[in-house]
């Protein structure tokens, strides 16, 4: 009877037959195995395995392959080794799936359940024939379907020589050193913090991490191993102690731990262990002859087991260990990403509380929950208030200390309190609503004061730009004594602020300054064009104001916005001109009247300026015969008179029958002293001219001098309606054209 006949049964007879075949194979498959161990030594004679050191294991992986599916309550699995065994004699048969499916079929077995059973013992057996056990097809998902053919081998299998390499080649000193290599140069988990941070791989004694009020990110052994909620004695002494227990860490606060779990610790030394066997086997093999399909399984094993090895060593540090904010410390698992270095993932953790960019300045003033700088001290060394995140572990962990002198810098540039720093000899750089300097942040005597307590040595000009300082409207005109008075100290403005669109109101201390530094900025800011001065009469912006300009009574504007060129008109300052004429004085006093407020003199700078640019551009011209050349002081302003342009050459009168127009004839030898340059011109050379016209203007412009072109156009043998022509379209060009009888 064949294997087939001997489990099918058909009809009512089914049940019973099975229950016999059942009992008889409960009791052949401990025959079965002592019968393989036997085929596996004559095995292990015939090829001289011996020679190699090879043992084979004394059981197989069937009954434990068993105990992982009970939903195989009929024996299935144990039918499939029996057929298998069968299939595969004499030497070189072997079975098909569908012979083992008919096999086990009498007992209805769930497919699903008998597939993963089946896929589990090809997985574990040392037996199977590893090319057999390659014909199986693989899935979209990459994993690998059941083999197509199944037979027993004869000589040892991969999977056997493997665990056997794992029990008996593999010892502890050989995981912990490749896991201690495997960690040094894992990239993610060797990442450090960045700059201005300090980093420490596997250090050999809390004493290496120095105390020195820098950021620390120390990676630590297996020996350091925690749990989520309980940090391990190693990883406390890091944190607590420097060199010994009485040496306590100052800068707790400033040193965080990536450790290992204890679990994860024992996944990657299993890992480790197989890579290592895997090595072993490849070691065990080499110099002997094997099949392609085995050579091929042995590097593919090497390579999985090598990236799981990887994978688990990754993984298993995942535990962050740092102070916390009651003081305790506190060990946090993490969640290791691959495209993360593990700083980055303990940094992302809220449980690590790092903070990377610099804080609201509000936070370390007097009466903020940091606590770090009490309303009863006017100063506070910039020194200490860095140092205390890095000491207290109520305050957030900063990455650096630049962030943190980022903060303070911050403060004082946001007029939150004022920063100073004593010279030698007693006096004090301060800033207030300025940011200072990187050298002088880096001062450890650099003082942070409150703003009840601060003078500022000097004001700076910028502070005087309008809507700098709060409370001040230059637009309406502020006078130099209440500006004394907003600096004489103790003085508190309200400034409307808005969060979120809710106003509120707050009080803003303004800090003390000498009244002598108060002028001299005053006077400044005037002469830089910040502020427009006036002063009865006086009136000046981007220029030095002379002594005694700048007095109490003065009054500081913003500056006078420029006056238009085109403003100087008869049109836009009817006042200022009479008959065609003006003088600077009139236009000065014109545009002022119109442009400035009531009473108020413009700055003669501004005024200048608009004439230098008006006579530039021929919008007026200067009138002949002046006793004072342009530019002028202004003493001098109604001594320069201008014209406009058409009244500057006056027109002739109409030409007599048989006479030539006056604007054609030559230069006559009186005028010949005013000529500069005489040329004929064709058109192309004429087109050159009118494209540097400004050049040539900007060369008189500075002598207040008039520049007139006097032109004649020829055409000669043109007929009389030609001549017509060229005149109408000469005078539709330019209208200064007369023509010629």
């Amino acid at each position: 009877m064949t294997p087939r006949g001997l489990f099918v049964r058909t009809g009512g007879e089914r049940q019973a037959g099975y229950t016999r075949a059942q009992v008889l194979l409960h009791w052949s498959v401990a025959a079965l195995v002592v019968g393989q161990y036997a085929t596996i030594g004559a095995i292990t004679r015939t090829h001289g395995m011996h020679m190699i050191g090879w043992k084979p294991s004394p059981a197989d992986m069937v009954l434990h392959t068993v105990h992982n599916h009970p939903g195989l309550v009929h024996r299935e699995l144990e039918s499939a080794v029996v057929a298998t065994f069968l299939h595969s004699q004499p030497p070189g048969k072997k079975a098909s799936l569908a012979d083992l499916r008919a096999m086990v079929g009498a007992g209805k077995p769930d497919a699903i359940t008998l597939g993963k059973a089946l896929g589990d013992w090809a997985s574990r057996s040392w037996y199977l024939d590893e090319a057999e056990l390659a014909s199986a097809p693989e899935r979209p998902d990459g994993t690998k379907d059941l083999p197509k053919t199944w037979r027993l081998g004869d000589q040892p299998n991969l999977k056997q020589m493997h665990d056997d390499a794992r029990q008996l080649r593999v010892g502890e000193p050989a995981d912990d050193d490749k896991l201690l290599d495997l960690v040094r140069n894992d990239a993610k988990l060797k990442a450090t913090a960045g700059p201005g941070t300090k980093f420490h791989m596997l250090p050999a004694s809390a004493g290496d991490v120095a105390d020195d009020g820098e950021f620390h990110f120390a990676v630590l052994g297996p020996t350091a191993a925690a749990e989520s909620g309980k940090p391990s004695a190693e990883a406390v002494r890091y944190i607590d102690q420097t060199t010994g227990s009485d040496k306590p860490r100052v800068n707790r606060n400033a040193l965080v731990l990536g450790v290992p779990s204890s679990v994860g610790i024992a996944a990657a030394r299993d890992r480790i262990r197989d890579f290592l066997a895997w090595q072993e086997v490849k070691a065990l093999l080499s110099g002997h002859p094997q099949e392609a399909v085995r050579t091929a399984k042995l590097q593919a094993s090497l390579k999985s087991s090598e990236d799981a090895m990887k994978q688990a060593v990754r993984q298993a540090w995942c535990i962050g260990v740092a102070t916390a904010e009651d003081d305790s410390i506190k060990a946090f698992k993490v969640t290791v990403e691959d495209a993360k270095t593990l700083f980055q993932c303990i940094k992302d953790d809220k449980d690590s509380r790092i903070q990377e960019t610099a804080l609201d300045p509000d936070l370390i003033l007097p009466g903020s929950s940091y606590d770090i700088w009490r309303s009863d001290e006017p100063t506070q060394r910039v020194k200490t208030l860095v140092g205390a995140f890095f000491e207290r572990s109520k305050l957030p962990k900063m990455l650096r200390r630049k962030e943190l002198l980022d903060t303070v810098a911050n403060g004082a540039e946001q007029g939150r309190f004022v920063l100073r720093l004593t010279r030698p000899d007693g006096s004090a750089r301060t800033w207030w609503k300025k940011r200072s300097d990187e050298t002088a942040m880096a001062e450890a005597n650099l003082e942070a004061v409150q703003l009840e307590s601060a003078e500022l040595e000097a004001v700076d000009v910028a502070l005087l730009r309008p809507g700098v300082l709060p409370a001040l409207d230059f637009g309406a005109g502020v006078k130099v004594s209440a500006l004394l008075a907003y600096f004489a100290g103790g003085n508190v403005v309200d400034v409307k602020q808005n969060v979120d669109g809710v106003e509120y109101p707050e009080h803003v201390v303004i800090p003390k300054s000498a009244e002598a530094s108060i002028l001299s900025a005053v006077s400044s800011a005037v002469k830089e064009g910040v502020l427009w001065l006036t002063n009865g009469p006086m009136s000046f912006c981007g220029e030095e104001p002379p002594a005694g300009a700048v007095s109490k009574t003065a009054v500081l504007r913003m500056p006078p916005s420029p006056v238009a060129l085109t403003a100087l008109t008869p049109e836009e300052l009817p006042d200022a001109w009479s008959d065609g004429e003006t003088t600077a004085l009139s236009i000065w006093n014109a545009a002022s009247e119109r442009f400035a407020p009531p009473g108020v003199t413009l700055p003669w700078k501004s005024i200048s300026t608009t004439i230098t640019n008006a006579l530039n551009s021929r919008y007026i011209v200067t009138a002949p015969g002046g006793a004072v050349s342009w530019p002028c002081e202004a003493h001098s302003a109604a001594s320069v008179s201008f014209l406009l342009p058409n009244a500057a050459e006056s027109e002739p009168a109409s030409p007599g029958p048989g006479a030539r127009d006056s604007s054609f004839q030559e230069p006559a030898s009186a005028t010949m002293d005013a000529t500069v340059a005489m040329a004929v011109l064709d058109s192309a050379a004429l087109s050159m001219l009118a494209d540097a016209i400004a050049d040539v203007q900007g060369a008189v412009a500075g002598y207040g001098v008039p520049l007139n072109f006097r032109v004649t156009v020829e055409a000669a043998g043109l007929p009389p309606a030609g001549r017509e022509m060229l005149r109408a379209e000469l005078a539709k060009a330019v209208k200064a054209f007369k023509t010629a009888i």
